[in-house]
C-alpha cells in the first residue's frame, strides 16, 4: 500500500473511504473544546489536570526537557520546539555530510529529549559505522510512502518509539509514536465512532498500543491501557510475527503519515465507557 492510497487521496470523492473521512471529521472538530475536553490525575504528584480542549490542553501542558545543542532547559512550547529545530538541524547536517559519529550524537540526543535512552542508545552505538546512510535511505523510503520498500521490511530494521523520535525530524508529517500516542488516537476514534454510530472501529483506523514499560515495584505505578471493550483496540507487541516476515505487526506503517496530533493529546483522561487509559505515562 501506498501512504496515499491509505489516506484515500487516490479514492473518488463521491465515496466514502475509513481515513479520508475520520480526517475529515477531526479538521472540523478540533477546536470543539466540549468533544475533546479531557482530565487526569498526575501519577507522581496527584495533581488533577482538567482541560477544555486540544488548545486549552496545548496551553496547560508541561513540555519538559534538559535542554540540547545550546538550547536552555525549558518547560514551554516555544522552548521545546527550539530544541527539536536544533536536535533536527544536528541530524540534517550530520546525514548531508555523511558524518557517522555525527550522526551517532544528533541521534543519541534525540533518546536523551525523549527519555528513551537505555536500548536506543545501546542499539545507535553498536551500529554507528554506516548509521547516517541507513537513517538516510530509511526516512527517503517513508517520504516516498512506499510500504513495500524493502528498506522498509528488512527485520533488522530499528523501528520504536524511540526511533520514530529520530524519523520525525528527518520526514515531513511524521508522527512521534508511542504507546502514549496510540492510546490518544485510539481515544479521538472512539469519539469518531460514537458520534457516526458505527459498529466498530474500521480496520485502518485500529491504532494499535503497547504496554508500559515500569519495575514491578514502581512507586508510581501507571495505569494499564486495557483493550477498549466499546471498539476493540489492540495491544501489538515489536516480537509479533507478520505475514510479510517483518517484526512490526501488519498494517503497522501506514499509521504513521499525517497524524500530527498536538503533543498534548498524548496524556488522554479516562475514557470511562471503554476502559481505563493511562493518563501519564512514557
Amino acid at each position: 500500500m501506498h501512504r496515499d492510497q491509505y489516506l484515500g487521496n487516490t479514492s473518488p470523492t463521491t465515496t466514502s473511504h475509513a481515513v479520508r473521512d475520520f480526517v475529515v471529521w477531526l479538521a472540523a472538530n478540533l477546536g470543539d473544546s466540549s468533544l475533546f475536553a479531557h482530565e487526569y490525575t498526575d501519577r507522581r504528584s496527584g495533581t488533577p489536570w482538567q482541560f477544555q480542549g486540544l488548545q486549552d490542553a496545548c496551553k496547560q501542558y508541561q513540555w519538559s526537557h534538559k535542554g540540547v545543542f545550546g538550547v536552555s532547559p525549558g518547560t514551554d512550547l516555544a522552548s521545546n520546539d527550539a530544541a527539536l529545530k536544533a536536535l533536527g538541524n544536528a541530524l540534517h547536517g550530520s546525514l548531508s555530510t555523511a558524518n557517522d559519529s555525527a550522526a551517532f550524537t544528533a541521534a543519541a540526543d534525540v533518546m536523551k529529549w525523549g527519555g528513551v535512552q537505555a536500548g536506543n542508545v545501546r542499539w545507535l552505538t553498536i551500529n554507528t559505522n554506516q548509521l547516517a546512510s541507513l537513517l538516510t535511505s530509511t526516512a527517503v523510503a517513508f517520504s516516498n510512502g512506499n510500504l513495500a520498500d524493502p528498506i522498509l521490511l528488512n527485520k533488522d530494521l530499528r523501528f520504536n518509539a524511540g526511533m520514530t523520535k529520530v524519523y520525525s525530524l528527518l520526514v515531513k508529517d511524521f508522527i512521534i509514536y508511542d504507546s502514549r500516542v496510540g492510546a490518544a488516537l485510539g481515544w479521538i476514534v472512539a469519539k469518531y465512532c460514537e458520534e457516526k454510530q458505527l459498529p466498530g472501529v474500521p480496520a485502518e483506523l485500529a491504532f494499535p498500543w503497547a504496554p508500559s514499560k515500569e519495575a514491578p515495584n514502581a512507586k508510581s505505578p501507571k495505569i494499564a491501557i486495557l483493550a477498549v471493550v466499546l471498539f476493540g483496540f489492540r495491544a501489538w507487541s515489536p516480537a509479533r510475527s507478520t505475514p510479510t516476515g517483518t517484526s512490526r505487526p501488519a498494517g503497522f506503517w501506514q499509521r504513521f503519515w499525517r497524524w500530527r496530533v498536538p503533543t498534548t493529546s498524548r496524556v488522554p483522561p479516562l475514557l470511562r465507557r471503554c476502559a481505563a487509559w493511562r493518563p501519564h505515562c512514557s
